[in-house]
């Protein structure tokens, strides 16, 4: 029985960070924090749409997604990019992975050897992968090997180095989030699953499941499809998409629970045993100065104390997608970017803003169901009041103009007084 059926889909009524997120417009987990931020009146100077930096930080503060950037180098993170790698340093410390080895096209000959072995399904995953993508799990067989060694290689095409490891079953997947060494959060990936309803064909529930999908701002664009694994797993359970399901049975799409790939997210921090915390904890010191840092671990039951027979910690990311700790398909969300902030509030001056000159183009994001005239309007009265230099007008949402840093604290204080950050976006971004 899936465990959603007790729980309830979260709904929530943030429009801008779907419209910025499903639009692509900034990376929604810089952007998040980057709201916080001027929300406290500091300014936010975007650099493209991934990341930004603070204005008048000391020393540097720069994101790039949830990652917060070290103006000097950190080489640390990078042992993280590399799964094998990063394998190498949890089992040294003592900390539970999945047996494997790591083999290219070259010498697929040693992952059928390793299959052949295997005490039951193996899975696929590039060495440096991320977002789920090119993973295959539920490996029983040669020809299924060869499939999802070619699918991974087709997304990562530049990607040499594959890694093959024993499938950890009958166990949850969760990630953890550490901030400054502390986990302050859990949420559990549960697999993109369908609950039929005797009339709907399974098609036909997947899209009903994106409608609601498409409404939550950090699942608006991570949709369930019918990939080439999932038709085949369909397929042994002798369904095709235009199967009808039984009422009330749960059908789970695949056993990968990766949000990217259409998973969901269940907080639930209060259920997890500190001792997993613990681990997670151990395994972000890895990668230390990072300071945000997602940890994934598979347990048997994560009510129950670990050991090293019922978890394995799976991989560590430096730049989490802290939006599914935000706005979680089920449970309470937790607002992580506050911590986020406050770290950086105990790591850096904030220094007074200058008359030093900026170029920058000026951007309003409005969701398309308000009327950004007025905002435009009054964004236009501000930009004269402050005796601005512009140089390029693109009405109703984009401007280009030299100031002061101290203009554009003002122009962005005065915007916010007048609308709203729920219904609009000001963005300064380095021309």
């Amino acid at each position: 029985m899936d465990l959603r059926k007790d729980l309830s889909l979260q709904t929530y009524s943030q429009p801008i960070h779907v419209y910025i997120n499903k639009n692509r417009l900034l990376n929604l987990n810089s952007f998040v924090i980057a709201e916080h931020f001027s929300n406290a009146g500091y300014v936010p100077l975007w650099e493209g749409r991934r990341g930004f930096q603070i204005l008048g930080a000391s020393p540097l503060l720069a994101f790039r997604g949830a990652h917060i950037c070290n103006p000097k180098g950190q080489p640390a993170h990078l042992v993280l990019r590399n799964k094998a790698f990063f394998k190498q340093l949890l089992e040294q410390e003592q900390i539970a992975t999945a047996h494997g080895l790591v083999f290219s096209a070259e010498t697929r000959e040693q992952a059928q050897a390793f299959l052949s072995s295997a005490a039951g399904l193996c899975v696929i995953k590039p060495v440096a992968g991320k977002q789920g993508k090119g993973v295959t799990t539920g490996i029983s067989d040669i020809t299924a090997l060869n499939l999802a060694i070619e699918e991974a290689l087709a997304v990562f095409t530049e990607q040499a180095e594959l890694l093959i490891e024993e499938q950890f079953c009958d166990a949850e997947e969760a990630r953890l989030l550490i901030v400054n060494g502390q986990c302050i959060s859990a949420f559990k990936r549960l697999a993109p699953a369908i609950c039929g309803d005797a009339i709907t064909s399974i098609n036909d529930l997947i899209n009903e499941s994106n409608k609601l999908k498409r409404k939550n701002p950090n699942e608006c664009r991570l949709l369930i499809e019918l990939t080439p694994s999932r038709l085949r797993a369909l397929a042994k359970q002798n369904y095709t998409p235009q199967s009808i399901l039984p009422k009330g049975e749960w059908l789970k799409l695949d056993d990968k629970a990766s949000i990217s790939t259409g998973g969901y997210t269940y907080e639930c921090s209060d259920q997890i045993d500190e001792s997993y915390k613990l681990i997670a904890e151990r395994a972000a010191k890895l990668a230390a100065p990072t300071a945000v840092i997602g940890v994934d671990i598979m347990a048997k039951d994560f009510t129950q104390p670990a050991n090293h027979d019922n978890y394995i910690v799976l991989e560590a990311n430096s730049g989490p997608a802290i939006t599914g700790h935000q706005y979680p398909s089920y449970g309470k969300a937790v607002d992580v970017v506050a911590s986020i902030v406050n770290f950086c509030f105990s790591t850096r001056q904030f220094l007074p803003l200058t008359d030093t000159k900026l170029k920058v183009k000026v951007n309003i994001f409005v969701p398309p169901t308000l009327d950004a005239t007025p905002m435009w309007l009054q964004l236009i009265k501000l930009v004269i009041s402050a005796d601005c230099d512009v140089s390029e007008i693109v009405p109703p949402h984009q401007l280009t103009l030299s100031t002061s840093e101290k203009n554009l604290q003002r122009i962005q204080s005065d915007f916010y007084q007048f609308f709203s950050q729920k219904n609009a976006a000001l963005v300064f971004s380095r021309e």
